[in-house]
């Protein structure tokens, strides 16, 4: 079976985990389709801006929350 290939190209790991700026939720908004409240209500945010670690520790804490609720 043949490993599935990144969405993101072979550098943007490197540069997203190097890269220290905060993240602006009006361009997360834009990337993902969702609007802004609805982020920040999700995702328990109080901020317009997070850090890219910050980030991974909500999302995988909203992605273990919806399945747990799905089961």
């Amino acid at each position: 079976m043949e490993t599935p290939k990144p969405f993101l190209g072979p550098k943007s790991q490197e540069i997203l985990s190097q890269k220290k700026d905060p993240i602006s939720l009006v361009d997360l908004s834009e990337l993902s389709g969702f609007p802004i409240e609805s982020i920040k209500l999700e995702l328990g945010l109080d901020d317009d801006e997070i850090s890219i670690e910050e980030l991974r520790k909500k999302m995988l804490t909203f992605l273990d929350s919806t399945m747990k609720n799905s089961n």
